[in-house]
């Protein structure tokens, strides 16, 4: 059984993403005060400042942008949203491109209540490259579940937060990709999860303000 959603309005469209295409980009209005945190971004700057000046944009919508961004522009083969439960115990992946209809990774639920190097990267955010030269370091330290369902020893991984809080992880892999990862490819990424974070902080704020 998949943990709950932590969005409100997520849950839905969410669960479906990993079958859908990108979706159009909405049309642009005046931008909202969202800035791009790194270089190389602006493509997908300008595609996040038109989804929040659209009509009534949904988180889904965020995270469906950000999960093509990294697989259709980063060329990143492998990537999949982890979400939080409600009661932070458990990460449950929600959505993904670029992965297998019957992979583990679509119904991958972790108990990170003794994850060491999982828990570690939820507090705040920061991200995470293993290399396969790095990776014997760090896999005493990952969840059985993890390595099984991935099977995979270069990954990114980085920590989503909202408002300050930590949503979930962003994994992504170049698995069936003829290029190693790079990184530029991770500063890319970096940046794309920290954007999208605080576009989602900025629609939850507009959200509370509206009903206040």
């Amino acid at each position: 059984m998949r943990p709950p959603q932590p969005f409100d309005d997520v849950l839905p469209a969410a669960s479906r993403l990993i079958m859908l295409p990108d979706s159009d980009t909405p049309p642009s209005r005046p931008a909202a005060p969202i800035a791009a945190t790194e270089s190389g971004g602006r493509q997908f700057e300008n595609r996040v400042q038109a989804l929040l000046g659209s009509n009534k944009p949904g988180q889904a919508h965020f995270m469906d942008l950000l999960l093509g961004h990294l697989h259709d522009d980063l060329h990143l083969t492998r990537v999949a949203l982890l979400l939080l439960s409600r009661d932070g115990t458990k990460l449950g992946t929600r959505a993904g491109k670029g992965i297998d209809e019957h992979s583990p990774i679509r119904t991958l639920v972790i108990d990170i209540t003794g994850a060491g190097l999982i828990r570690s990267l939820l507090p705040k955010s920061q991200a995470l490259w293993i290399e396969p030269d790095r990776y014997r370091k760090y896999e005493a330290a990952l969840p059985g579940k993890f390595k099984s369902a991935f099977l995979h020893e270069s990954f990114f991984l980085m920590s989503l937060q909202v408002s300050g809080k930590p949503v979930g992880l962003v994994y992504a892999d170049r698995a069936r990709g003829v290029n190693r990862l790079d990184k530029v490819t991770y500063i890319k990424f970096k940046s794309a999860i920290l954007l999208t974070g605080r576009a989602l902080t900025y629609l939850e704020r507009q959200k509370q303000q509206s009903t206040t």
